[in-house]
């Protein structure tokens, strides 16, 4: 049996042949890297997971305004600590320069402004300005390749939020018909407005996770969690942005504001790093895993264990495992958790609880919830139930953006049934595919009448 926290792997090299174990061992939504593809390669992806695992989703991520190391006159560059070196804004250096792809390098950075390279490996501290460039010292050393990833943590930077490749990204991404959509660098509420309006213009209507991955979105979180579909605690720029000590008080943060605003929240970067090289995870890993599920997340996303690593599918099976022996403990432990404040109508969430909470003191088998945008299962999920939710619905981008959701098994619906003959329709489908038994009870949650466009309005209890 599946757990209820949900599971994305990222294809690469070393897994685009093992789709089905990867789904086999229980992962549900498969990454794309737009930075690593192009489109005929992104689009032969696709093709192979609709083919090989027709029941996952998809989820293509746009790079972003990543800003990189251009092409050294000398690789790799061996920096060492003290040393002084010479940074420069353009695409390739000479001899004794650090070119960075950034025309507002000499401008924006000044004494004291700290440069992280290579991940944060490399660290560089401004010392000033000359005619020449950017004159530094190295405070951490190591070596140095062209393309690899440069941060200034200390200044916001002047980027688009979508570049011409991410455009790129999202016409043929569309086309090839991905499931969803992770937006790198967001800084603001707007940036996922933007590209919202961009994928409307395209024909398309798929959901929008923000990655948070800068200190500007944390100052702007919550309007970012007004605008996204849904967000990821993307662990490894935000490592290099915010201080080290800091980085789980803010995973922290965005699961608990993501829980009051019913979103989904995805929590990834290293889950089981050690795993790209290893047969077997550290301590250290299963216990941030475990804590993540219990912090509340929606999501744990597997990166390089995936794409590049040694044992692919070792690791999702840890992860899994993992997750499950969290799960099993977290429910010992099972309580009402107590009525909060939301963003949504105050109708819609106090029948939410209302059937959350029915169903605790019934003892329910399960809850059906019948919705058309999603929202009622979002806030039903975010107080975490021990009983699955099965959330079923005519609308494909919303069957897709519950799939992100922490206990709620989407159902896809054809027609458009109200009344008694939807509520009939949801409990022969439970019946038929065996997901509980004659005899059960369990809470039914919706509008009624359906097509009055009314909030969530009326719960019931019945024994199928």
């Amino acid at each position: 049996m599946l757990p209820k926290t949900k599971i994305i792997a990222t294809l690469g090299p070393v897994s685009f042949d093992k789709i089905p174990d990867l789904e086999k061992e229980g992962v549900s939504i498969f990454r794309i890297n737009g930075a690593h593809v192009n489109p005929e390669k992104g689009r032969e992806i696709v093709g192979q997971i609709r083919s090989q695992a027709p029941s996952a989703k998809i989820m293509l991520d746009l790079a972003g305004p990543k800003i990189r190391v251009g092409k050294l006159w000398k690789e790799p560059l061996c920096l060492s600590p003290g040393a002084r070196v010479r940074l420069v804004g353009k695409k390739e250096g000479c001899e004794g320069e650090i070119p960075i792809v950034y025309d507002h390098l000499e401008e924006e950075l000044g004494s004291h402004h700290r440069v992280f390279l290579a991940d944060g490996s490399i660290q560089i501290e401004i010392l000033g300005k000359s005619e020449k460039g950017l004159e530094g010292k190295v405070i951490y050393g190591g070596y140095l390749l062209s393309r690899k990833g440069v941060n200034f943590p200390d200044i916001p930077t002047h980027l688009p939020c979508l570049t011409e490749k991410d455009k790129e990204d999202l016409e043929w991404g569309i086309q090839a018909g991905v499931d969803m959509f992770s937006l790198s660098f967001v800084r603001q509420g707007e940036d996922v407005k933007e590209l919202k309006k961009r994928i409307q213009d395209l024909g398309g209507k798929v959901p929008v996770i923000a990655k948070l991955e800068k200190p500007q979105a944390l100052e702007n979180l919550s309007q970012i969690m007004a605008e996204a579909d849904g967000v990821m605690v993307a662990r490894g720029d935000l490592g290099i942005e915010v201080a080290y000590q800091e980085i789980g008080i803010h995973q922290r943060r965005i699961i608990q504001e993501a829980l009051i605003h019913a979103k989904p929240v995805i929590t990834a970067t290293q889950l089981l790093l050690s795993m790209v090289e290893h047969p077997f995870p550290t301590r250290a890993e299963v216990t941030d895993i475990t804590h993540a599920v219990w912090e509340g997340t929606d999501c744990l996303m597997v990166s390089d264990e995936t794409a590049g690593g040694k044992y692919p599918k070792e690791a999702v099976r840890v992860l899994r495992e993992v997750i499950q022996a969290a799960e099993k403990e977290e429910a010992k432990h099972h309580h009402l958790i107590p009525f909060r404040k939301t963003s949504f109508p105050i109708l819609q969430h106090s029948v939410c609880y209302g059937a959350y909470s029915l169903a605790e003191r019934v003892g329910a088998k399960g809850i059906l919830a019948s919705t058309e945008h999603g929202s009622t299962p979002r806030i039903l999920a975010s107080y975490r139930p021990k009983q699955p939710i099965y959330a079923f619905t005519n609308s494909i981008s919303t069957h897709t953006l519950l799939s992100l959701c922490r206990g709620v098994h989407p159902v896809l619906l054809e027609g458009r049934n109200h009344g008694r003959a939807q509520k009939d329709e949801m409990v022969q489908y439970i019946l038929q595919k065996g997901l509980l038994q004659k005899g059960d009870p369990v809470v039914l949650i919706g509008t009624s009448p359906f097509e009055s466009g009314e909030k969530t309005n009326w719960m019931e209890v019945i024994f199928l």
